[in-house]
């Protein structure tokens, strides 16, 4: 449909397909959609025309590149493509023509599909299409429960674009765009169309440029066109590379995978905050513009396709990006900001309302009004005056609350101790799936596989093979050696030949908050059953290995609370209290006041 040469992307009616060519290139497979996908597609083309909301049924993107006037070469999204054909075939309305490269008589087949008999089908492509073509018949035919089908289908499917419609996202990558790289990266790669790439068409075509002034200037145009494109495609790129640094999104962001597009976010943002201001985006246009994966697309081209001045537009509307993204940047340089806005995405499930949100908050309060504003999200939202001294390890309803207090501690403590402005590494983070580690687990035997049993064994001779006596050390190496000694019994004496009287008697409640901390799975699960000087020594390892651990575990395991600690190889409840203590005191500002004054 475009006739320039840059990109060129529009919401298209099946409509204005009329007279059309596509051409299946060879680099794709045949057509293979199977019964329940067509008719999936038939229950919902009937659906909507059967629902009282206006608007436009989606079919996704529609990838093309032109060949000739009218011939356009199909790099995405044969199967709608091919099954709109059948179902306006079956209907008697061919609008448009499909034609197979490989196979030159594809066409001819198309044009009489109703007619083909099953001896004529001697290609597995032509078999799904055949199969799917019958599918339809029946869909049409057999189910009497909706009424009217072939005049609600053929109206919604024939209906112009300004009318309640079905309709793909044209979408024409620029001449110099190579086909078969686009189709790999959607189809074999499944990196599907974004947002951001279809939206950066819709801004840069050359029409945006134009207004009532200099429509006739043609020097003009190409001038400002160029200059601005330049502009936009400049800080485009800025923010993107921006976003690819992992310390930067996984601050803003709780989604670490690469394949996502993560200047997408940015638009979601903007939208989600342009829909909530926008007082003249009624309640049908919402649901026109949809919830599946395109409708933040479509929200920016229902706003340029209804704004008469497209350069104003486009240009306000790429001011509102700009701002959103050099909030963020703000956000990331300044440690407090960084800190309770990282804390509070990690526990949001909806991260662009939140976000959004913030962003709110953000443009309507002076500095330190909105860092009071995050505390209050914080304190009221997310610790919801829980009690920290209720909180039990036993409770699995406790668990997430455990969690959301000891990521605050970490937050909390970088803060106020100013640990020369170093950042919690939230990207770091959720890489990583995190434990409530027990800090001291000797009260509790709960190992079951044998083989957990021996390397639980393995570390006891390794790290305590001085405190234990020698009849302990044989019964060890039986049970190594597979000679049956009794584990429980043996587990019993270990315990009880390193852990003396005074131990017992002030034996710490392992459940409760003062024996609990982060560690990231793979370290707790490997020596989560450790003994606390074995934990202890791994800690260290995996600190002098560069590896990220949460700067209260360290402190614990470390035995920084507790400067005064009689010994560093058990964790004691002279050290429980001290970590209690400065917990209650960094989280002050955060716990209900009865907590305040423990």
């Amino acid at each position: 449909m475009n006739e320039s040469n840059d990109k060129s992307v529009e919401m298209c009616s099946i409509g204005e397909l009329l007279n059309y060519n596509f051409v299946i290139p060879s680099y794709q497979r045949g057509y293979r959609w199977d019964e329940i996908q067509v008719k999936d597609l038939l229950n919902d083309i009937y659906e909507f025309s059967q629902n009282n909301d206006e608007g436009f049924y989606c079919l996704q993107p529609l990838v093309l590149k032109k060949i000739s006037d009218n011939v356009y070469e199909v790099i995405d999204g044969q199967q709608r493509l091919t099954t709109i054909y059948l179902i306006l075939k079956y209907l008697k309305k061919e609008i448009f023509n499909i034609e197979y490269d490989t196979r030159k008589d594809s066409k001819e087949f198309l044009n009489k599909i109703d007619s083909i008999t099953s001896d004529e089908l001697n290609h597995i492509d032509l078999e799904y299409i055949k199969k799917s073509y019958e599918v339809i018949e029946n869909w049409f035919n057999n189910d009497d429960s909706k009424k009217d089908k072939k005049g609600m289908i053929e109206n919604i499917l024939l209906s112009p674009k300004d009318k309640k419609s079905v309709q793909f996202i044209w979408y024409e990558p620029s001449d110099n765009a190579n086909a078969i790289e686009i189709f790999t990266r959607i189809n074999i790669g499944k990196i599907p169309l974004t947002n951001s790439e279809l939206i950066k068409a819709l801004f840069l075509q050359k029409a945006n440029f134009k207004d009532d002034k200099n429509k006739d200037d043609k020097n003009f145009d190409e001038v400002l066109y160029e200059h601005t494109q330049i502009e936009i495609a400049n800080e485009w790129d800025y923010i993107e590379n921006t976003l690819q640094d992992n310390r930067f999104w996984g601050f803003i962001n709780n989604d670490m995978d690469k394949k996502y597009n993560r200047i997408d976010y940015i638009f979601e943002i903007v939208s989600n905050k342009l829909k909530g201001e926008d007082k003249k985006l009624s309640d049908e246009g919402k649901k026109a513009i949809g919830d599946d994966n395109y409708k933040t697309f479509r929200y920016f081209y229902k706003k340029w396709k209804d704004n008469e001045n497209k350069m104003s537009f486009m240009q306000n509307t790429w001011k509102e990006i700009r701002y959103c993204f050099y909030a963020m940047n703000k956000w990331y340089n300044d440690l407090t900001l960084y800190h309770y806005i990282g804390y509070i995405i990690y526990f949001s499930n909806k991260k662009v309302e939140r976000f959004s949100d913030i962003y709110n908050l953000h443009t309507s309060y002076m500095i330190t009004q909105f860092i009071e504003k995050l505390k209050e999200i914080i304190k009221k939202e997310i610790i919801n005056d829980i009690d920290i001294n209720e909180l039990n390890y036993e409770y699995e309803k406790d668990k997430i609350k455990i969690k959301k207090i000891l990521l605050l501690y970490n937050i909390e403590y970088m803060l106020k101790n100013k640990l020369s402005n170093s950042k919690f590494p939230f990207d770091l983070f959720k890489e990583k799936t995190w434990d409530i580690e027990h800090i001291d687990p000797r009260t509790t035997n709960n190992l079951i596989k044998k083989e957990d049993k021996k390397d639980w064994l393995n570390i006891v001779m390794e790290d305590y093979r001085e405190n234990i006596d020698d009849n302990i050390k044989s019964d060890i190496k039986k049970y190594l050696d597979d000679d049956n000694k009794n584990f429980e019994e043996l587990y019993d004496s270990i315990v009880k030949s390193l852990f003396d009287e005074e131990d017992k008697d002030n034996e710490i409640d392992r459940d409760l908050l003062y024996n609990l901390t982060l560690l990231d799975s793979h370290t707790n699960r490997s020596y989560g059953n450790a003994f606390f000087k074995s934990k202890r020594k791994r800690i260290i390892e995996e600190d002098k290995k560069g590896n990220f651990i949460p700067i209260c575990t360290k402190n614990i395991f470390l035995k920084y609370f507790n400067l005064n600690a009689s010994t560093i190889y058990k964790y004691t409840i002279d050290d429980a209290e001290a970590y209690k203590k400065d917990l209650y005191e960094i989280l002050k500002d955060f716990l209900p006041n009865k907590e305040n004054k423990q």
